[in-house]
């Protein structure tokens, strides 16, 4: 049996078991789902039954153009992502949330994290060495936990159960509402921009708790390159 029949034959009962219980539940079948750490490729089937959330470990917002359509770059699962924006030459780095469909991390942006701030890598690491980028990225992934996944998990969720966000119906783009304002938001919005639209969010992380978690990242990668 091939992979993708065995995949689908599988998102489908997974999603039958799903459905069951939030019958049993008295759930609505169309709430928001967030997933995160989810490892497996789903079925087209199996998304587009339900309005899944995403935890990205990088900047969906990045594209270049591959025969003349807009690809993603920063995509790939665990550190995958932070090498490839360090290898790219980025400036920063970021973690991103979106809305999942059947192509991996190609769903629409609702919010992207705290910046990651990485030009000073340059002249700290070797960025041919693959396992010297792999351990770096790896860091960037963890500090990226805490200025980005964390917050924007619970943000997008707050907006979501707020009503800021909506599906523009004739292209099905997504849309914010601002300060009452409904805006098209076809790259999602910062969590800068949640808080400005939320001040008294419990998702804000002042400028202290960002700079010692990139002090934090900084000293890993002094420890790497010590040891490389």
């Amino acid at each position: 049996m091939a992979v993708k029949t065995i995949r689908e034959d599988g998102c489908r009962k997974f999603r039958d078991r799903i459905y069951a219980r939030m019958d049993e539940n008295n759930i609505l079948r169309r709430i928001p789902i967030f997933a995160a750490g989810f490892m497996q490729l789903l079925s087209g089937e199996f998304v587009d039954a339900f309005d899944i959330f995403n935890i990205h470990p990088g900047d969906l917002t990045k594209y270049h153009t591959v025969d003349g359509k807009r690809k993603r770059i920063v995509i790939g699962d665990a550190w995958v992502p932070s090498a490839r924006a360090i290898r790219s030459g980025h400036d920063t780095l970021y973690s991103s949330m979106h809305l999942m469909v059947e192509e991996m991390d190609n769903g629409p942006v609702t919010m992207r994290g705290y910046a990651l701030p990485i030009k000073e890598l340059l002249s700290k690491i070797d960025i041919s060495d693959k396992a010297v980028v792999k351990e770096v990225a790896s860091a960037a992934q963890e500090t990226l936990k805490h200025i980005g996944d964390h917050v924007i998990s619970g943000a997008t969720f707050a907006d979501l159960f707020d009503g800021n966000w909506a599906k523009y119906e004739p292209t099905g783009a997504l849309a914010y509402r601002f300060n009452g304002e409904w805006y098209l938001a076809p790259d999602g919005i910062t969590i800068e921009d949640h808080v400005a639209n939320n001040p008294k969010s419990i998702f804000a992380r002042d400028k202290g708790f960002i700079d010692e978690k990139v002090q934090e990242f900084y000293k890993k990668v002094d420890e790497i390159s010590r040891a490389a």
